[in-house]
Parts: C-alpha cells; sequence; structure tokens
C-alpha cells in the first residue's frame, strides 16, 4: 500500500467514534447527515476527495432553519427535513421539469376575485420584481389553473405553490383530474403549520403534505399524490378557507379572505425539488445534480470495497454506486427500482437479489478483488465469479455518466483499499 493510502488508513482509525469506518479502516469517508457539507475537512470527519458537482442551473434547498433558499448554479444542495431540521443528506437527482406554464398566472371564474401584485426577494432571490396572483375569496371560491398533458398510472406527482398570507388563515389546495374518482386536497393551516389531508377516488391512493418557509412571508406548500389510472389534464385549485373544510369549491368559505400566490409547480416525483418558474408559455426544466469523485484508483484499484447508505426518492433506478470506467465502458452498481434492488457489472451479466424499495435509508456494499465479486443490498447478497477488474476514472455518486439517477439523497459514503470479508461487510449492512 502506497504511503498516501497509508496516511489515509491511519487518518480515518484516529478521527472516528462511529460510523462504518471504524470497523476496519477506510480510503475515504463522508457522512452528509451530520457534516452537510461537500469537502469537509479530515478534523470534521471526512477524509480523500475532493469531490465534484454538477448543475447547469439554479435551484433550491431547504436548510437547517426549514427555510428555501437559492443555490447557484454548481452549488450542491443538502435538504434539511423542515420539521426535525435534520439533514436528509446530499441531494442527487436527474433533470426536473415544472409542467405548469406561467406558473405566476392563476385564473378564476370572475375577475372581481383576482388582481395582481408585485412581489420581490422570493427564495433568497432580491432584485427579480414580478408580477403575482392576488385572490380575494367571493362566492365561487378559488382560483385555478389547468395543466395540459397525460398523467401516467403508477406515477407519483407534486403539486406545490408560493403563496403568502395576507388574513385568511387557512389555504385549501387541490389536485383534480375529475371530481368523482381523482382529487386530492390539502387544507393548510397557516397559524399552527398543519395539514389535513383528504382525497376521493380509486386514482388517488395517496396523498401527503408539507410546507417550507420561502421569505419575505412567503410560504411553499405542496402535495404528493400517485395516480391509479391514466388521465389527461390537470386542474389546480387554490382557494382560502376559513372553516375546517378540506375542500375548495366555495362551500362554507368566508368572504374576503385573500392570499398571494407566487409560483406554481407541477412535476414527476415524490417530492418538491428546486422552485423551478416558467413565465412563459411552456414548462421548464431545471438540470441535475451530479456529485463526481474522480481518480477513483487513488482509493480502490483491482481489489475493493465501497458502502453508501442512501435514502430513495422514489423514482428511476436509483443506483448506488456507481463506478463508471470510460475507457472500458462498464460499471459497477448497487440499484433499486419498483421491482426490486440489484447491482450488476456491464458488459458482463446482471445479478440481482430481491430487497425492499422504500424511501429509504438504504445500505449497499460492493466488494471485488481477482475472485470476483459480492453485493450486499438491504441485508440480502449477491456474487459473482470472475476475474480482477482494475478500478479507473470516476465514480458518479448516485447516478451513471448519463442519467439513471437516483432522485434522493446520499447519506455516508466509505471506500476500502481491499475486499472486505462476509463477516465485516455483514457488518456494514445490518
Amino acid at each position: 500500500m502506497s504511503s498516501y493510502r497509508q496516511q489515509l488508513v491511519k487518518a480515518a482509525a484516529a478521527s472516528f467514534r462511529r460510523g462504518p469506518d471504524r470497523l476496519h479502516g477506510c480510503t475515504f469517508y463522508r457522512d452528509w447527515t451530520r457534516y452537510p457539507a461537500l469537502n469537509y475537512g479530515a478534523h470534521l470527519g471526512g477524509i480523500g476527495g475532493p469531490i465534484t458537482f454538477t448543475r447547469a442551473s439554479a435551484a433550491t434547498r431547504i436548510n437547517g432553519a426549514g427555510l428555501l433558499e437559492t443555490l447557484a448554479p454548481d452549488v450542491p444542495a443538502f435538504d434539511f427535513d423542515p420539521i426535525s431540521r435534520l439533514c436528509r443528506g446530499l441531494r442527487v437527482g436527474g433533470a426536473r421539469t415544472n409542467l405548469a406554464a406561467g406558473s405566476n398566472i392563476m385564473t378564476t371564474l370572475t375577475a372581481a376575485a383576482m388582481s395582481w401584485v408585485t412581489v420581490d426577494d422570493v427564495f433568497g432571490d432580491p432584485g427579480s420584481a414580478r408580477l403575482a396572483t392576488k385572490f380575494t375569496e367571493n362566492a365561487y371560491g378559488f382560483v385555478s389553473k389547468t395543466v395540459a398533458g397525460t398523467f401516467a398510472a403508477g406515477t407519483t406527482y407534486t403539486v406545490s405553490a408560493v403563496v403568502k398570507k395576507t388574513n385568511a388563515r387557512y389555504i385549501a389546495f387541490r389536485a383534480q383530474h375529475n371530481y368523482s374518482t381523482g382529487r386530492a386536497d390539502i387544507r393548510y393551516d397557516w397559524d399552527t403549520d398543519t395539514f389535513l389531508l383528504s382525497r376521493a377516488g380509486t386514482t388517488v391512493p395517496s396523498v401527503t403534505g408539507g410546507s417550507a418557509e420561502a421569505g419575505s412571508g412567503f410560504r411553499k406548500i405542496w402535495l404528493t399524490y400517485t395516480l391509479a389510472g391514466d388521465y389527461t389534464g390537470l386542474t389546480l385549485y387554490i382557494a382560502s378557507s376559513s372553516t375546517a373544510q378540506a375542500y375548495v369549491d366555495g362551500t362554507q368559505n368566508a368572504e374576503g379572505d385573500a392570499f398571494v400566490i407566487s409560483d406554481v409547480q407541477v412535476e414527476v416525483g415524490p417530492f418538491p425539488s428546486s422552485l423551478i418558474r416558467t413565465p412563459g408559455g411552456g414548462a421548464a426544466t431545471r438540470s441535475a445534480d451530479i456529485p463526481i469523485l474522480s481518480g477513483i484508483e487513488n482509493y480502490v484499484t483491482d481489489a475493493g470495497t465501497i458502502y453508501v447508505e442512501w435514502a430513495r426518492g422514489g423514482l428511476g433506478q436509483s443506483g448506488f454506486p456507481r463506478i463508471f470506467d470510460t475507457s472500458r465502458g462498464y460499471i459497477y452498481s448497487a440499484s433499486a427500482n419498483a421491482a426490486q434492488i440489484g447491482w450488476r457489472r456491464y458488459p458482463m451479466s446482471e445479478n440481482s437479489v430481491t430487497g425492499t424499495t422504500g424511501l429509504g435509508p438504504h445500505r449497499s456494499a460492493l466488494a471485488w478483488d481477482s475472485s470476483g465479486a459480492i453485493g450486499y443490498l438491504d441485508g440480502k447478497a449477491s456474487s459473482r465469479v470472475g476475474f480482477s477488474d482494475p478500478m479507473t476514472g470516476a465514480l458518479y455518486l448516485g447516478c451513471r455518466a448519463t442519467g439513471d439517477y437516483l432522485f434522493g439523497y446520499l447519506r455516508r459514503v466509505a471506500i476500502y483499499p481491499r475486499r472486505l470479508t462476509v463477516q465485516q461487510l455483514n457488518q456494514l449492512i445490518t
């Protein structure tokens, strides 16, 4: 082992009191749930690196105070749970699209209920004054927005809006494909920051809601639901409600209640992503979040082990980790989709095991040497007899070199310069 690696192993052994690395010594370690920074120093529990991060467009994140803030391109997002203020980890995901064109423009059944106001400094974006919709309760009781397109069965959607209270305590929020068979409602209590959730019809089997502060008195509220049948078109209704009714059809709403709607977002996925404004006539896309560890050969070569703890967002292949060799065109990966959790090595045949597919956290470990490789995921194992596979190139954390993203969070990553024993691997993943 090189002097550089020996120093890394000694530093790792001396620096940690917790985590998988303390068991057997490693050459790389990050714990983003305890230290939400991409490249922290060894004195804070980090070893190895650095990691690079790419995203071509701006994004938002939920910070430790439960506030939404703007991130510049190429700045990683470390989301915090708005309630517990605990870090979920380093956010990874593919491009996300806001399907709602004209995100700051709502419509209503009577012009008297809607007016225009200027908003500024929302999501830490000072100087970007723009028009937003101000709604005042009337006999009809809601403003609405229709989103075109086909919404597919089995797909999870998140519908969100950035709103600001004036004199309305409750805001009712409905995503509706069909009133009788496909609607999801939340009634948001502004004063207590709590939700009343309801649903109707077999097309909406589950509904969840959430909120985060957005700055300048605004909050982002959202609901997430999954369709059981295909539907064309989605209508979003938002109304103020002074009663405990979780309805937005005007029933028992007090006239005169008002609020401001700044941004509306409809996206595929089980959580609200970065703010994606669509002031024009079509949808808009935010680019992917991609963390990369270059020079994997500095940590492992023809033998090694990689351990990753991660939380799924519930979409896509959701692979961790992915080691991509640009010269040879193969990867090792541990992945999860709706049917199974497996691991594979290209261009060799795929091996897989049945595992859990929940939102996480999940643990996976890959170990290899000249005798072959073994993969562990959530306590299940799959092995492949083979030959030595020297590693070079980059470790794409949470994705392949192109596409196939986690849509979730990296929690912990550890890399070992040798193949761990079965006993040691079991200690990591259980």
